[in-house]
């Protein structure tokens, strides 16, 4: 019997059981269910610095500071699957999602080639408390964004991904069943293409 496909869940929600952290445990919990190991980090909760721009990364192979991003840069390179989970805090996703962005200038080496090797399959959660049709116009270049992280630098392919609105208060999705079994069936597909 092989060994298990192990799928890393990141949520860059400070709410603990919020929205994002509801729907990426519903995708993890899909997955550990097909047969993967899964786990979930909660950013907020990682003790992640701002990247300094001092380029140690670019001579070494990982990053100068010592703090909770060399754990993730470990899990990272470990994982064939990666969840990435964030709401949208001022229509662009939360700073600690973006400090963590940040802290993936390590995986650059100095001829700026990313130095993560083989590929990836993944899920991209994005969502948001407005309901308006300008909201969803004004994030989609942040969508964008974070799938060009998955792909580019974390070398995902995704496989899934929930971008919607009109969840204001914390909890709303719990009850939203379309987007639960839309996070179910994301979890179950992505453990299938592992």
């Amino acid at each position: 019997m092989g060994k298990k496909k192990y799928i890393l869940g990141l949520v860059g929600s400070p709410r603990v059981n919020g929205n994002t952290d509801f729907l990426v445990t519903l995708i993890l919990k899909a997955a550990a269910e097909q047969g993967c190991r899964v786990e979930k980090v909660l950013l907020s909760q990682s003790k992640i610095s701002p990247c300094q721009a001092c380029d140690y990364c670019k001579t070494h192979t990982t990053c100068i500071q010592g703090d909770g991003m060399q754990i993730l840069y470990e899990k990272l390179r470990k994982a064939d699957g990666i969840v990435l989970g964030t709401p949208a805090y001022f229509w662009q996703e939360t700073a600690q999602t973006k400090t963590f962005i940040d802290r993936l200038y390590a995986f650059y080496d100095s001829n700026l080639r990313i130095r993560l090797k083989g590929k990836k399959r993944g899920a991209l959660v994005f969502v948001w408390g407005e309901s308006s049709r300008s909201a969803v116009q004004t994030l989609k270049p942040v969508v964008k964004y974070l799938e060009k992280i998955l792909s580019r630098v974390l070398r995902v392919d995704l496989v899934g991904k929930i971008v919607d609105g009109g969840f204001p208060e914390s909890g709303d999705v719990s009850a939203n069943k379309p987007l639960k079994r839309k996070a179910t069936a994301i979890g179950k597909k992505l453990a299938r293409s592992l």
